[in-house]
C-alpha cells in the first residue's frame, strides 16, 4: 500500500517526484559529477602535454622545414653546378670530335707519306743496286785496264827487245 501511495504521488505530484528525484539521484549525480571533474581535470592535464609535446613538435617541424629549405638551396646550386658542368662537357666532346678529325686527317696524311717513304726507300734500294753494279763494273774495267796496262807494257818490253 505504502508502494502504491508513493507511486501514485509520482505519477501526479510534480513537486513530489521533483523531491525525490533529488533524493535518490543528487547524491548520485554529485559523485558522478565529481568523477567527470576528475577525469576532465585529467584530460585537461594530457591536453596540456599534448599541447607542449605539439609545441616541441612544431618547433621541431620548423628546424626541419628550414633544413629542407637548407637542402633545396644546396641542391638548386647543385644542380647549376651540374649544369655547367654539362655545358663544358658538351663543349669538351666538340673540341675532342675535332681533335679526333684533325688525327684522321694526320693518320691520312702520315699514311701517304709512308707509301712515298717506302717507294723512295725501294728507289734508293734500286739505286743502291745500280751503283753496286756500276762498282762491279768499274772493277771490272780496273781490272781489264790493269790488264791492258800490263800487256802494253810486255809490248813495250818486247818492241824493245826487238820482237
Amino acid at each position: 500500500m505504502l508502494k502504491e501511495q508513493i507511486l501514485d504521488l509520482l505519477e501526479k505530484d510534480r513537486e513530489f517526484r521533483y523531491a525525490v528525484a533529488g533524493l535518490i539521484g543528487m547524491q548520485e549525480i554529485l559523485q558522478r559529477l565529481d568523477r567527470h571533474e576528475e577525469t576532465m581535470q585529467k584530460m585537461l592535464e594530457r591536453l596540456d602535454r599534448h599541447e607542449e609535446t605539439m609545441q616541441k613538435m612544431l618547433e621541431r617541424l620548423d628546424r626541419h622545414e628550414e633544413t629542407i629549405q637548407k637542402i633545396l638551396e644546396r641542391l638548386e646550386r647543385h644542380e647549376e653546378t651540374m649544369q655547367k658542368m654539362l655545358e663544358r662537357l658538351d663543349r669538351h666532346e666538340e673540341t675532342l670530335q675535332k681533335i679526333l678529325e684533325r688525327l684522321d686527317r694526320h693518320e691520312e696524311t702520315m699514311q701517304k707519306m709512308l707509301e712515298r717513304l717506302d717507294r723512295h726507300e725501294e728507289a734508293i734500294k734500286g739505286l743502291w743496286e745500280n751503283q753496286n753494279r756500276l762498282w762491279e763494273e768499274v772493277k771490272a774495267l780496273r781490272e781489264n785496264q790493269e790488264k791492258l796496262w800490263q800487256s802494253q807494257e810486255e809490248l813495250r818490253r818486247e818492241m824493245n827487245l826487238g820482237f
